[in-house]
């Protein structure tokens, strides 16, 4: 089967950065692309959609079958047909030590949030701030220890 073919099954398909591409689930009501499909250099193509559907019922419901993910040729994006690399534990604790100092963080600091920051909340994940204390959601006011540009950013966003 060629690749565009393949991608043709689903709808609101759009090429990622990474060289895989994105589209809305066809196995349940998606109404913001969480399908991931990318082609390896296996000529394999992977589907997994974010909100959990199984494969299965992915291929159903564009009218594959397991074979038609094996020997996919045509032109297109492939990218490594290896297992990605798992990260690190360390880093994932670090993570994780970081996310707890913001979540308490919040606690302190939710009754001042600057308006910047609750109107990114509301508009990207409908959320209130209430809602976001009760998920464990905090911020960095720049003494949490985020050092890395996607917490320097959250740290810049959350300063308004």
């Amino acid at each position: 089967m060629l690749f565009a073919d393949l991608l043709g099954r689903f709808e609101g398909v759009t090429s990622e950065a990474d060289g895989g591409h994105s589209a809305l689930c066809p196995a349940h009501q998606d109404s913001r692309p969480s399908l991931r499909i990318w082609r390896g250099s296996d000529g394999k193509v992977r589907l997994t959609c974010r909100a959990g559907c199984d494969t299965a019922d992915v291929i159903r419901a564009v009218g594959l079958g397991w074979s038609d993910l094996f020997d996919v040729t045509g032109p297109g994006a492939v990218v490594a047909a290896g297992r990605p690399q798992l990260v690190p534990v360390a880093q994932t604790a670090a993570l994780a030590a970081y996310a707890d100092r913001c979540s308490l963080a919040l606690a302190d600091f939710a009754g001042e949030w600057p308006e910047r920051a609750r109107t990114y909340l509301s508009e990207r994940f409908g959320l209130d701030l209430d809602t976001a204390a009760e998920l464990g959601l905090g911020v960095d006011d720049g003494h949490q220890g985020g050092t890395s540009p996607t917490c320097r950013a959250a740290t810049a966003l959350t300063r308004g």
